[in-house]
């Protein structure tokens, strides 16, 4: 039986073990949600903070180098979920369920400027998952929603 491992962790194919790669961050255990890696090969991955009694506003943006550096990117996520990419690999989408909001983060300058917009009101569900076509386009699931909701990220509609 695979042992439970928590944080950025590699699949071992030959022996079925998990490898991890970090697991604590600033002097807390890492709990992954979701993870996308970009066309120069860095990963991007969220965190979420909970448990049994509470979701905090405390997840996090990191992004782990080809030399397996780790660097936060942007804090005080509510609850990080869903990740894309767009098609020319210039901009990382971020669900935050919380917030109702998809945070846009521009991944080929330093600087990571970022904006976020909201996509949904609390009667409308909470999204979750996320998804971009070839034409820019993103796909949001919605948990207790029902529904995959299209937006172009351009106009916000």
């Amino acid at each position: 039986m695979r042992r439970c491992v928590l944080g950025l962790v590699e699949l071992n194919l030959n022996t079925q073990e998990p490898v991890p790669i970090i697991q604590d961050y600033q002097g807390k255990q890492l709990v992954c949600n979701d993870a996308i890696v970009d066309p120069t090969g860095q990963i991007w991955f969220n965190t979420i903070d909970e448990d049994a009694t509470a979701i905090r506003r405390t997840g996090a943006l990191l992004m782990c180098d080809r030399q397996g550096q780790v660097r936060e990117v942007f804090a005080e996520l509510g609850y990080a979920n869903g990740m894309g990419l767009s098609p020319d690999g210039r901009s990382l989408y971020l669900v935050d369920s919380l917030e109702r909001a998809v945070h846009v983060f521009a991944i080929d300058t330093d600087k990571h400027e970022h904006h976020k917009f909201i996509v949904a009101d609390e009667n409308e569900g909470v999204p979750d998952g996320l998804a971009v076509d070839a034409a820019g386009r993103l796909w949001l699931t919605f948990w207790f929603g029902g529904k995959i909701v299209c937006i172009d990220p351009r106009s916000q509609e």
